[in-house]
């Protein structure tokens, strides 16, 4: 297992650790400094482990699978942790939940058909670099800042940019999809995936 792969499973081991600091509110008065800083390592490693990834040719299929995962589960954990403390509505949750369980179920149908895991797209990189800002923010700040509403349509609009962002996967998906039907053969496809996603 290389560098970055190793990187995405600390990301994924900062997950519950996060989870468990938010909810106890442990120090009490100032845990969201505590689970803001444990947030924003997290967050901040995953730049890093795709930047040597990228740097140092350590890009692989179980790479593209580990380094998403973990950067979902941190954002979901984050976004339902501040629901439970009501400063943010479960429908952001929800919403979010649903897109990702779709691309998850499309990835899974690409890898199935190509034997290899697809990397991600620029346009979903930088939506969810901006959410994973928007939510450290949202850490940080003590309760009582931003009514519960407030939040609530913030995150609505971040939603609306997520959703382009899935919409150009979707055309990629039934693209790709095209292409293996036509062709009977996955190498085209794969070639495509690398270029445009």
């Amino acid at each position: 297992m290389n560098l970055p792969n190793k990187i995405s499973l600390f990301r994924l081991a900062l997950v519950p650790i996060f989870i468990v600091c938010y909810l106890s509110g442990y120090p009490d008065g100032y845990y969201h400094i505590l689970c803001g800083v444990i947030f924003g390592i997290a967050a901040i490693s995953d730049a890093i482990d795709g930047w040597i990834a990228r740097r140092y040719n350590m890009i692989t299929p179980l790479g593209r699978l580990l380094d998403p995962m973990a950067d979902k589960l941190l954002a979901l954990s984050a976004l339902l942790c501040l629901a439970i403390r009501n400063r943010l509505g479960y429908i952001i949750f929800l919403l979010y939940a649903l897109k990702e369980l779709c691309m998850l179920l499309g990835g899974v149908l690409i890898l199935s058909r190509m034997k290899d895991v697809p990397a991600s797209n620029l346009p979903g990189k930088i939506v969810s670099a901006l959410l994973a800002f928007l939510t450290f923010i949202f850490i940080l700040l003590p309760e009582g800042t931003l009514s519960e509403a407030t939040a609530t349509y913030i995150y609505l609009g971040m939603f609306g940019l997520s959703i382009l962002a899935f919409v150009r996967y979707i055309f990629l998906y039934k693209k790709v999809m095209h292409n293996l039907r036509s062709q009977n053969s996955d190498t085209p496809c794969r070639k495509e995936l690398s270029h445009k996603i």
